[in-house]
């Protein structure tokens, strides 16, 4: 789990003045043992829900901000809100709704009755929006209150970690004493470790860890060198004759004893390279041990053999020397390569740093850690300067190497500059790598100050400044279109409900984290169901915002059944990618027409019965067959140039099909009543005159089915179609319609898979226009009249199968 930021600022800061004043802050755990902080929230004035006849009346209620946060985990998010309510009789109910660190849902209200033994859910579903607009009214201004001074706080703790890291590097460059430089580690590792809790990345607890053990080091030279002083031991006899100065409990406890020992064996100029031969005579031997002198012999015979082992070993301090400089000619080399070695490089050397001070440990001189440190300055320097350079040139490979200085991207002025210059790879890589609450920095783009960069991107979007990108690049970082605009409309609203607005296509290629978000349309609705209930409204307002309400809460009706349906969002997905693609220009006009929403809406609930009566074969089949069409549309669609056709003749067709469509529903579900209502007809020899009633009237309507087929879009073959053009697409731009044309003239679609309407669609005498409009309308209705609930059904039925009612039910009559 993921450490709450959040709680470790409430932990550290506790509520400020202003706060402390309307809420209570409880430090507590649960039964499972969790750390949390409860918000008591007041309650000013009585607050009743009411849903029917019952009423409830609000008790309690308080904000929970728990130590640790589960993103995968809906029920352990940043934070929740919990009421508690009195009902009519007296019971007692209980509301929670979940929160994530951007201030998003997580999932569906949860509403309870407390009982003798436990808490059970209760169908608050038509009071579901009243319990989100109750948990929104009292966290927003709260959470987004303690998130300001949250920021404010990290912004004034990391300028004071760079004013001091930039006296450190000037101090560990000067002739500065110990002292001075060890307090100013200490106040840069206090300010880390003020850092850290805050924040959810680990540069800074890596930099505390490199700071700590820089001071122990220091410490430790300070008291050697004081030890010196009162003992009155020369520096040179003090390097054969390290002891332990630290204090025994401290967390720097005894210098390691390998280097005496190394400069002892140094020191020793009488050692030869080679030792004298040891004789078997010289070496005494007592029988009591039971040693066997032939195998001492051996022994001695190999070490006379192996006389490296008696040659003394490198000076530490030699060995400290090489390797620096080693490090300090790749430093050099460095400054003169290409950025592409640069990039890679600056973290090796600086990974190097650090594993000198491991090898040798506490073994450090004081002025060896300077030059270390010195060193390590010079790396940060660099990196600090190569970053930005590799980002404007959009090296973002390069830049995303160096992880030893993703940190400086915290400041602001990435952000600014990525936004101001509409540099929407750069808005993607700081928000990857730097610690930005999107929803809550203020941003200033051309001179105007703006609440989020969302607020900016939606102000400041312009044919000459266009800011889709950025939005989107927004949108992939959890950033929040529900946030108000001058209006206190939520942004995503104001951009949908628009006349074309600029902005909508992202919403629509990003619908997994809008349009096709339960969490997200559940909120919205929320949000615009309180704004309809608080302001005073146009009738004409009034008619824009609930026709609005009403498309989420189909849209949001259809996707909650899918939530558990993985296949089935998928092939939501490619649905929603093919209308991107071929009918991106006509989404919206299409969405927001009257009489096409009209009739969507009755092929909508025409089709849930026709569902409810349809064989799970049947249905499988049907799933199949969406897919397959839709491959071969694709295919088809995607040799002729969409955009340039006319809206008005796309609507006119649009309408068509869908009236098609719309019969071929009901046709479709009167036969399947007829057909279960022939089930139950008991045939004794010759047909009684109910059965051959039943039997004609199902005659007929299957001959109004295939009529309506032939005209249905659904139902014809593409991957034919698609075939026969490859040919003809290899002629010249100018001459491949007519071509086509005449080829589809002499094609007999009846015969070959009932394209008879599609030839006349096709047909010479037409403009160019008028065909691909009339070709590409017919299949509008698979996208803005066709109903999702079919899709839904096709995907998440269960493997038992049930028996298809044969057509020709009665052909023994």
């Amino acid at each position: 789990m993921a450490r709450n930021t959040l709680y470790n600022f409430l932990k550290i800061y506790g509520l400020d003045t202003a706060f402390s004043q309307t809420l209570k802050s409880i430090h507590s755990n649960n039964l499972a043992g969790d750390n949390y902080f409860r918000l008591e929230l007041p309650v000013t004035q009585p607050v009743i829900l009411k849903d029917k006849e019952q009423e409830y009346l609000l008790d309690n209620h308080h904000i929970s901000v728990y130590e640790e946060e589960y993103r995968a985990n809906p029920n352990l998010s940043q934070y929740h809100y919990t009421a508690e309510f009195i009902g009519k009789n007296e019971e007692r109910y209980r509301l929670h709704v979940y929160f994530n660190a951007f201030d998003q849902l997580t999932k569906q209200a949860v509403f309870e009755v407390k009982t003798p033994d436990c808490y059970k859910t209760v169908n608050s579903k038509h009071i579901e929006h009243h319990l989100i607009q109750q948990a929104l009214r009292h966290t927003k201004p709260v959470i987004g209150q303690l998130r300001q001074q949250q920021m404010q706080t990290i912004k004034a703790l990391e300028e004071r970690h760079r004013l001091t890291e930039e006296q450190l590097w000037k101090l560990f460059d000067s002739e500065a004493k110990p002292e001075k430089i060890l307090e100013t580690l200490v106040t840069a590792c206090q300010t880390l470790r003020e850092l850290i809790p805050l924040v959810k990345h680990k540069a800074y607890a890596k930099a505390l860890s490199s700071h700590e053990k820089t001071a122990a080091y220091i410490k430790g030279s300070i008291r050697k060198e004081h030890q010196e002083k009162t003992t009155g031991t020369t520096a040179e006899g003090c390097e054969s004759s390290i002891v332990d100065i630290a204090d025994p409990g401290s967390d720097f406890a005894s210098l390691d004893k390998f280097e005496t020992e190394e400069v002892m064996a140094g020191s020793k100029s009488e050692l030869a390279h080679e030792a004298d031969p040891i004789s078997l005579d010289e070496v005494e031997i007592k029988d009591d041990l039971g040693v066997n002198k032939h195998e001492v012999a051996g022994i001695l015979a190999h070490l006379h053999t192996a006389p490296t082992m008696f040659k003394p070993k490198t000076s530490r301090r030699v060995r400290f020397a090489e390797q620096f400089k080693a490090l300090e000619s790749r430093f050099e080399s460095l400054l003169q390569a290409k950025e592409e070695f640069q990039a890679t490089e600056v973290e090796a050397l600086l990974a190097k740093t650090y594993e000198l001070d491991l090898f040798f440990e506490k073994s450090v001189n004081f002025t060896e850690l300077k030059q270390l440190q010195s060193l390590r300055n010079k790396l940060q320097q660099f990196g600090t300067k190569l970053l930005p350079g590799l980002l404007f040139q959009k090296k973002f490979e390069l830049a995303k190497s160096l992880t030893s200085f993703h940190y400086l991207l915290n400041h602001e002025k990435y952000l600014l500059v990525a936004l101001q210059t509409r540099n929407s790879e750069l808005l993607d890589f700081v928000l990857t790598y730097a610690n930005v609450d999107v929803n809550n920095q203020p941003v200033n783009i051309r001179k105007k100050n703006y609440p989020s960069a969302v607020h900016a991107c939606f102000y400041e979007d312009a044919p000459e400044f266009p800011m889709g990108e950025c939005l989107a690049v927004l949108i992939k970082h959890d950033a929040s279109l529900l946030l108000s605009d001058e209006k206190g409309l939520p942004i995503a609203y104001s951009i949908l409900s628009a006349t074309a607005h600029p902005l909508c296509n992202t919403l629509y290629r990003h619908r997994e984290k809008t349009l096709n978000s339960v969490s997200f349309l559940r909120q919205i609705i929320t949000q615009l169901t309180i704004y309809l209930a608080q302001n005073e409204l146009s009738f004409s307002e009034i008619k824009t915002i609930e026709a609005e309400l009403e498309q989420f809460e189909l849209q949001m009706k259809e996707l909650t059944s899918l939530e558990q349906d993985s296949s089935t969002r998928l092939l939501l997905k490619k649905m929603n990618r093919f209308e991107e693609r071929h009918l991106n220009s006509f989404i919206e006009k299409l969405r927001k027409d009257e009489e096409i929403t009209a009739i969507n809406r009755e092929i909508k609930d025409s089709a849930a019965e026709l569902l409810s009566l349809t064989p799970k074969k049947q249905l499988r089949q049907a799933k199949v067959y969406v897919r397959n069409h839709l491959d071969n549309l694709d295919k088809f669609l995607s040799k002729f140039d969409i955009s340039t056709l006319d809206f008005k003749t796309i609507k006119e067709q649009v309408l068509t099909n869908s009236k098609n469509h719309l019969q071929l529903i009901q046709k479709k579900t009167e036969l399947l009543q007829l057909q279960q209502e022939i089930k139950t007809q008991v045939c004794n020899g010759k047909p009684s005159k109910q059965q051959r009633r039943l039997a004609n009237e199902q005659k007929v309507l299957l001959e109004e089915i295939r009529k309506l087929e032939k005209k249905n879009p659904f139902l014809q073959d593409f991957s034919r179609i698609g075939e026969s053009l490859e040919g003809t697409l290899n002629f010249a731009s100018n001459t491949f319609m007519q071509d086509f044309f005449k080829t589809s003239e002499s094609m007999d679609f009846d015969k070959k898979g009932n394209f008879d309407e599609l030839a006349l669609t096709l047909a010479p005498g037409k403009s160019v226009d008028q065909a691909l409009s009339t070709l590409l309308t017919k299949f509008s209705d698979l996208f803005e009249s066709f109903p999702k609930e079919a899709v839904e059904q096709f995907l998440r039925e269960e493997d038992d199968e049930h028996s298809e009612i044969p057509n020709n039910a009665f052909r023994d009559f």
